[in-house]
């Protein structure tokens, strides 16, 4: 049986309290919103009038996306000049069935000779008002983007009718 002071009590307490009071990525104080229609995988991108986005210079952070252009990032790969840029970066992978948890899914680069040139992590959430956020990283390649757009809902493999927090912790309600 362990034993805990007071003074060591007190510092749980404080550490517990300090966790459930920080925002997290689903709360809208915490993330970017990207919106642009350009950045949907329907969207060619003419190269001779226009400049590519370019997520080599994005910040690390979490950003959430319109959903009037889809908030799911592709997840195949769209073809070369997709997406409002040169080189799309997609979703290898599928999404998370677990509101309210952090989940890492690898991205690959399309090049034009290959779907999935290369490959690196990001940090994704599905938040419980059916949004996905996603903690996206610059790329390592200029003219190249992240990809979405798909507008169709979520299917989790068991529909919810309840997500909200209590206390800190996502509850969920499965049918």
């Amino acid at each position: 049986m362990m034993i805990i002071d007071r003074f060591g009590l007190l510092l749980i307490i404080s550490a517990l309290e300090l966790a459930h009071s920080q925002p997290g990525p689903c709360d809208d104080l915490n993330k970017v919103v990207i919106g642009d229609e350009k950045r949907t995988y329907t969207y060619i991108h003419n190269y001779t009038t226009e400049n590519p986005f370019s997520d080599d210079r994005l910040v690390r952070q979490w950003y959430k996306i319109n959903r009037t252009i889809g908030d799911q990032m592709v997840q195949s790969s769209p073809g070369a000049f997709s997406c409002g840029t040169w080189y799309p970066i997609w979703l290898n992978g599928n999404l998370s069935s677990i509101p309210g948890e952090v989940f890492v899914r690898n991205v690959c680069l399309q090049s034009f000779s290959n779907e999935c040139d290369q490959t690196w992590a990001i940090n994704i959430i599905y938040c419980c008002d059916g949004s996905f956020i996603y903690e996206l990283t610059p790329s390592p390649f200029i003219d190249s983007g992240y990809c979405f757009g798909l507008q169709e809902p979520y299917q989790f493999p068991g529909a919810f009718s309840q997500c909200q927090k209590d206390s800190g912790k996502v509850v969920v309600d499965f049918k």
